[in-house]
């Protein structure tokens, strides 16, 4: 919804709460992240700030078959648990984005050397996931 000011919105009225366990992938309709309940599998919310403290998972055999049939599908994500929702409250240093394409590679790196994330605190922000660290509230 544009000129939603939250930066996260939940779905169907589900909740979601700091210490879930989540899955997060990017999601390809509406441009913003999707956030499922690893135990159900069902969405919780959609957001575009958060943190969550995860490893990221790559399907071998769905990632080869959208490379097969050049089209998108959700194979990738970070498992994890469901750390923050408003990222603005904190102060942060980005280690590096965590990109994953599946033409190029087969599983997350950091974007700046090209090696393979494995686990990590990630900041879901602008579309992008981010690797973070020194994650500190702020004081007014």
């Amino acid at each position: 919804m544009k000129g939603d000011v939250r930066v996260i919105r939940p779905y169907k009225e589900r909740t979601l709460n700091a210490g879930d366990p989540v899955i997060v992938y990017r999601n390809l309709n509406n441009g913003m992240f999707s956030i499922r309940c690893a135990r159900t599998n069902l969405v919780l919310a959609h957001g575009n700030s958060f943190i969550v403290q995860g490893s990221p998972k790559v399907s071998e055999v769905s990632r080869l078959r959208v490379i097969k049939e050049k089209r998108k599908s959700v194979h990738a994500f970070i498992l994890g648990t469901f750390q923050e929702e408003d990222a603005e409250k904190y102060s942060y240093s980005i280690v590096d984005e965590a990109y994953y394409n599946p033409y190029t590679t087969d599983s997350f790196i950091y974007k700046k050397n090209n090696t393979k994330v494995t686990h990590g605190d990630f900041l879901f922000k602008d579309g992008k996931a981010y690797v973070i660290n020194s994650l500190v509230l702020k004081t007014s």
